[in-house]
């Protein structure tokens, strides 16, 4: 496909300068609407990026027969309604996390997605593209550390009651599907699931510990995982925290230990000394070269851009994006597992 991709972005709330700024980095790639529920929000957007068309109803903006591709950035309930009839039209869709709050709505998306299966699928989880945790994910499948034992994830983040309140979905079952682990501790689960291959079964609990009325639903969560490869794990994760962003893994093999935080090496341990000076040097070009820069806030890291080019070049080539739908529901499917598992009181097959 050598012709102007033309995009659309449908809902242009926080993070969809994100994608704005992706798409308007990229040679014969115009974005040709901007939809919002709240018109002014759309205008805002489109008058920022040069959008020359508008909407607050997605089926306008869908009906499009020149429109190529969708970036879906909407609250999480809305996701599956919008890629499945985007599927029917014959769009590529890149969706933003979670690809849906309920199994339900995953089951819908992905029959939408087999019946069309010529278009291109992709879930955002834009840190996958982090160098650090990439070449931590080699170094687990090479199985540098020998056996893998636990890994094990340690996650905090602030919001406070106003971040709840300024949107009517935020907090909410019906809208958000959670809250915490849903929306924001989802970035660093994804990792963990990404990067030891993924997990079988999950067990887990959650409570709303600080923001009272203000959300019905989850500021704090643990649970337990048993890996595909064997290995066993957990999770502890708060937005009460006084820490603004703090991502934490601790992997532990019959071999050796690394332990993580927030993209850099903060413990390395191994029986195989010359592979700690080889990982802390390249871990150390890593950090030389990155560049965190975009219109987000500072932990989103730039690596929306890379996604989204990944995202053009599936739909120009018809190679599989780098981060597939099927891939990213693996995630949603252990957020909601531990939602499941706390309810249900049991384990829960992902």
């Amino acid at each position: 496909m050598n012709k102007k991709i033309k995009c659309a972005i449908i809902g242009c709330g926080v993070i969809a300068p994100s994608h704005a700024e992706g798409y308007a980095a990229i040679k014969d790639v115009e974005i040709a609407w901007a939809c919002d529920l709240v018109k002014d929000k759309a205008d805002k957007l489109a008058a920022k990026y040069s959008i020359p068309k508008t909407a607050v109803d997605f089926r306008e903006v869908l009906a499009d027969p020149e429109l190529d591709c969708v970036s879906i950035c909407t609250d999480h309930a809305s996701h599956s309604m919008i890629a499945v009839e985007a599927f029917k039209k014959g769009k590529h869709v890149l969706c933003e996390k979670a690809l849906s709050s309920t199994h339900q709505g995953l089951e819908n998306m992905m029959e939408a997605y087999g019946k069309h299966k010529g278009l291109v699928f992709s879930g955002i989880f834009q840190n996958r593209y982090n160098k650090v945790y990439q070449l931590m994910k080699k170094l687990l499948a090479e199985n540098s550390l020998g056996t893998l034992l636990t890994a094990d994830l340690q996650f905090h983040c602030y919001r406070s009651d106003a971040y709840y309140d300024a949107d009517e979905w935020r907090g909410t079952w019906a809208k958000e599907g959670g809250s915490l682990l849903i929306n924001q501790a989802i970035h660093a689960v994804d990792l963990l699931g990404w990067m030891t291959g993924g997990v079988k079964y999950i067990s887990g609990t959650y409570s709303n510990l600080t923001h009272g009325e203000h959300i019905e639903t989850d500021d704090t969560a643990v649970a337990t995982l048993r890996f595909k490869n064997g290995a066993l794990g957990t999770i502890s994760a708060t937005s009460s925290s006084k820490l603004e962003w703090d991502m934490a893994y601790s992997f532990n093999g019959s071999k050796g230990t690394i332990d993580l935080r927030n993209g850099d090496i903060q413990r390395i341990d191994l029986e195989d000394k010359k592979l700690v000076d080889s990982i802390c040097s390249e871990v150390q070009k890593i950090k030389d070269e990155a560049k965190v820069s975009g219109p987000g806030k500072a932990y989103y890291g730039p690596s929306h851009s890379c996604q989204i080019a990944d995202f053009v070049e599936s739909i120009r080539t018809g190679k599989e994006p780098f981060i597939s739908g099927e891939s990213a529901r693996h995630t949603v499917d252990m957020v909601l597992g531990i939602y499941q598992s706390h309810r249900e009181k049991k384990w829960v097959k992902i």
